[in-house]
Formats: C-alpha cells, structure tokens, sequence
C-alpha cells in the first residue's frame, strides 16, 4: 500500500457525538474520577467486601421495589443452548458444570423470568 492509503481507516462510518458542545473534556475527566466513588460507604468497609458499590445495589432494589408495579403472574422458563467451542475442548470456559438435563456437555442454560399484568380466556360456544 501507498503512503496515506490508510487515512480511510480515520474516518468513521457514524459521525460523532460532539460531547465538547455539552461538557468540557477536563469537566468529563473529573466526572469519570468521582463516578465510581459516588456510592461508596466507608462504615461498611469492614464488615462488607462490595462497600463501593453495595449501598448503589441498595437504592436500586429500593427504587424497584417502591415505583414499579408488579406484574399478577410470574412464569419461569429456561431453554438451553449447545455450543462446540473451535479451538481447545472446553472453549476456555472458566467454569464447567455438569447439568443433568442438559442436551450437549457444554452449551449455556438461559433461564426467562415472564411477567404478566392481564391475561386472556379464549373459550369456543
């Protein structure tokens, strides 16, 4: 290749966000320092490996629990998936575990949570 052919690689097929029309890069830079200590509780340190992030889970649950509505009816269902990895025998998986009901010995078990808040009767006169 010529010199310069790979300037097209500089050039993005999504133009960009201009983020320096809202925020100043210094300003975005202090920001990403303070973000991952906003939750972080001190008192909990000691009795608490997640003290950074655990009172952040808290007030997500609370949040849930307290402004979104419930469904009626719960269904679970799970499904699986084999999978044959291509380059060594267990595809480098950090963790092999052994389902009974599972089809292939590796693939992945997805498990569904369905909410419903109505339901229909369909019935034949």
């Amino acid at each position: 290749m010529a010199d310069g052919d790979d300037d097209h690689w500089l050039v993005s097929l999504v133009p960009s966000a201009h983020f320096e029309k809202f925020m100043k890069l210094y300003r975005f830079k202090q920001f990403r320092k303070f973000a991952p200590t906003m939750y972080e509780d001190e008192s909990l340190k000691e009795s608490d490996e997640w003290y950074k992030f655990q009172p952040a889970v808290d007030e997500f649950n609370w949040i849930r629990q307290n402004r979104v509505l419930s469904a009626f009816w719960m269904i679970v269902d799970e499904t699986m998936s084999a999978w044959r990895p291509r380059t060594s025998p267990t595809g480098n998986l950090p963790n092999i575990s052994y389902i009974f009901r599972k089809p292939e010995p590796l693939g992945e078990l997805l498990v569904a949570l369905l909410f419903f808040s109505f339901f229909f009767l369909l019935t034949s006169f």
